[in-house]
């Protein structure tokens, strides 16, 4: 529904408001009037009842799927996993994960989400709901209490929901695929905006950062059926490129130039779907998905400016670290100028250093991981998520598993983590 002119100004208003509120001028937890078990940030701390909030965690990034695709008729194989993997994680102290808080691609939307019989569209959305509260149910019941939600991990799903380019589905409140994101958004925040076990919703998704500034003659999504491919022209100089019969989609989707979007297209979709969630829910923070800022030919200064940029609108910074430490550095500077609590929502070993090495067990990694914690013990980031716990996605040869994590299989890199959570809640006098 096309909203009245002045509503999303309105809405921007609140969330503006909401973020002034939240950042004093001072660190101290203990200043704020806070919600019992809600995370809340004082300046560029985050904190929980009282006292100021550090944790290692772990991505687990697969896990809603594993109860999505739950066949009782199968008895459920890869939820059986899912729960097997809480279980270590709590076991092992491990209290907040990450993880993909929707479906992936279009076809899977409009198989369990949507549909045109507003009945059976209730009927999903029940299950659907039914599904997220038994699995933050299994979180709490295995000590994992804090649940880092990305409601729209692919940028895909901006431009193929509605079947149009993605720098319309970022920019435009009222174009089809902004709206089916914002309905799916709006379904999870109503519906959970009361769960303390929520630690904030992710907004925006995955790394879409890493899709912004590309100047991509065939624009920055790809086709995955280059045969069913067509030009069609809305005008001389404007070519449009549908690709029909893509497989993961119902509909045409746009593979073109005008999927190419820039940081201030992005900093505007952050105001407009933060304004959406924080109009509906006043208790959780809104968390930053983003990766590092690109930076081939830019210098750190240009790399920090982008990194405030693309964090217009949100209450905590992301970054994600697959390469030279000292980016800790700039980032964390970045974010305490903005007064912002900031958490490291991926990491993993060096990528960039050759050969490549992706198992975190090489006696490099195990080296770099012990730096990788020095790092974020030293700094004011509140939450770190190393990759990946105990990737179920039936990959059988361990060597194509980027930076697989698994007690029994990796319990060096493992140990070490949780050395470091029990000097942090020493230090912080947490449980």
């Amino acid at each position: 529904m096309k909203q009245p002119a002045g509503y999303y100004f309105i809405i921007l208003s609140l969330v503006f408001c909401f973020c002034g509120s939240a950042s004093a001028k001072t660190h101290d937890c203990g200043t704020a009037t806070y919600k019992k078990d809600f995370l809340y940030s004082i300046d560029y701390k985050m904190c929980l009842n009282g006292k100021e909030y550090k944790q290692i965690g772990l991505n687990k990034f697969d896990l809603f799927f594993q109860y999505l695709e739950c066949n009782p008729s199968e008895n459920c194989p890869q939820k059986s996993k899912a729960k097997k993997a809480l279980k270590e994680m709590g076991d092992h102290g491990f209290k907040i994960i990450r993880l993909i808080g929707s479906d992936f691609y279009t076809k899977q939307f409009y198989e369990r989400f949507f549909d045109k019989d507003p009945e059976i569209q209730k009927q999903k959305r029940a299950k659907h709901k039914a599904t997220v509260d038994e699995l933050l149910n299994d979180c709490e019941k295995s000590g994992i209490d804090k649940v880092i939600w990305v409601n729209v991990w692919n940028i895909e799903l901006l431009a193929d929901l509605g079947g149009h380019s993605l720098r319309g589905g970022l920019t435009d409140p009222n174009s089809i695929g902004f709206r089916r994101a914002m309905e799916y958004v709006r379904f999870m925040v109503e519906n959970f905006k009361d769960d303390p076990r929520i630690a904030g919703w992710e907004v925006p998704g995955n790394e879409y950062d890493l899709s912004a500034n590309h100047d991509n003659k065939y624009g920055i999504l790809q086709s995955r059926n280059e045969k069913e491919c067509k030009i069609l022209h809305e005008g001389p100089d404007k070519p449009l490129r549908l690709c029909f019969d893509d497989p993961l989609s119902i509909m045409p989707v746009v593979r073109d130039r005008s999927n190419n979007f820039t940081y201030d297209d992005l900093a505007k979709y952050n105001h407009l779907m933060s304004a959406v969630v924080r109009e509906i829910d006043k208790n959780h923070l809104i968390i930053s998905g983003h990766s590092s800022v690109r930076g081939v030919g830019v210098t750190d200064q240009q790399r920090a400016d982008d990194f405030k940029k693309i964090h217009s609108g949100l209450e905590v910074t992301s970054f994600h670290s697959y390469e030279h430490l000292y980016l800790f550095d700039v980032f964390e500077k970045s974010t305490k100028e903005m007064s912002k609590p900031g958490i490291v929502g991926e990491i993993g070993p060096d990528a960039s250093v050759k050969p490549r090495d992706l198992s975190w067990t090489s006696k490099r990694n195990i080296e770099y991981t012990k730096k990788i914690i020095r790092k974020f013990l030293k700094s004011d980031f509140s939450i770190m998520l190393p990759w990946a716990y105990a990737d179920d996605r039936g990959i059988e040869d361990e060597s194509n598993r980027i930076f697989y994590l698994r007690y029994g299989d990796t319990d060096t890199p493992l140990r070490l983590f949780e050395k470091a959570n029990k000097q942090i809640r020493a230090r912080l006098n947490n449980n």
